[in-house]
């Protein structure tokens, strides 16, 4: 696993054809743009929107406000981005549940929003048709390990 960017704020590592992110703030249009620009090699090399994105935010970070998700939708449009998408929501609680709504409602109106995943291993377990060849087990690890990291690094500002 390669980590290409890493502030307390956002993260983001790429595997395969998985780019993780790890989300620890309010995601702004400064912090997508910085994710954006930090996965442009990987999106490269899968020009056919063949990678895949793989978020986990941290319990109890806001939603983006509308600006951030009016930005969102704009670089989900362009070519060469990830065509699948998960975000992983390893949380409980009224945080979770709106969470899971939120990305319920968003399912409705797009068939390019990302799903809901409870866990980083219920994810790749749905992923796996599309990572032959890897060690799910060790994926997970991985990506648990890189979350670690993150969030180690303390609050973001």
């Amino acid at each position: 696993m390669d980590v290409v960017l890493l502030r307390p704020d956002v993260a983001v590592a790429v595997t395969g054809p998985l780019a993780i992110t790890s989300v620890a703030a309010r995601l702004t249009v400064e912090r997508v743009d910085a994710m954006v620009a930090s996965t442009a090699y990987h999106r490269a090399i899968h020009l056919d929107g063949s990678s895949i994105s793989l978020t986990i935010v941290k319990p109890n970070v806001p939603p983006p406000d509308d600006e951030t998700r009016a930005h969102l939708r704009k670089i989900n449009l362009q070519p060469g981005v990830s065509r699948t998408s998960y975000v992983v929501i390893d949380a409980t609680g009224f945080w979770a549940a709106t969470m899971r709504s939120v990305l319920a409602g968003i399912a409705l109106v797009s068939s390019q929003s990302p799903r809901g995943a409870p866990s980083i291993e219920a994810a790749l377990t749905e992923l796996a048709p599309r990572l032959r060849g890897m060690d799910l087990d060790t994926v997970a690890r991985d990506i648990a390990a890189f979350r670690a990291r993150h969030l180690a690094l303390g609050e973001p500002t």
